[in-house]
């Protein structure tokens, strides 16, 4: 699925969705990962050719659920850092804390240019598992 949005109305659609299909792993942590994602997306990202910040749930055939967010910067500064622990007090934290897996990738327009990036979280299904 993909919606336009970002913050709250995100965490509020992804918790609805997956509901709705009955994804069996925690619908509050995806959403408040998607949150995040969109949060962060808005608020350190230069925007897309479109309203609001594109947002793709895709369940795995593990069951792993996978979080998508493009936006309109090429690069993630810190990410390195970011990945080894963010501070508690900003929200990638939270993506660690329920072991999810954090990595983003080039955004390519349709001639192959790059535009952007995406992030991504993998989930696992439960956070005994290590995703």
């Amino acid at each position: 699925m993909t919606w336009p949005l970002s913050g709250e109305t995100a965490r509020n659609l992804v918790l609805g969705q997956l509901r709705k299909i009955g994804w069996g792993g925690d619908e509050d942590v995806a959403g408040r990962i998607a949150d995040v994602l969109t949060t962060n997306a808005a608020a350190h990202a230069a925007r897309l050719d479109c309203d609001g910040t594109p947002l793709r749930l895709v369940i795995l055939p593990n069951s792993q659920l996978l979080i998508e967010v493009d936006d309109g910067t090429r690069d993630f500064p810190d990410f390195d850092k970011v990945v080894e622990g963010a501070p508690a007090v900003r929200g990638l934290w939270w993506v660690s804390h329920y072991r999810g897996r954090l990595t983003h990738y080039p955004l390519l327009d349709e001639q192959g240019e790059t535009v952007g990036k995406t992030v991504q979280v993998l989930l696992p299904v439960s956070r005994e598992e290590v995703a």
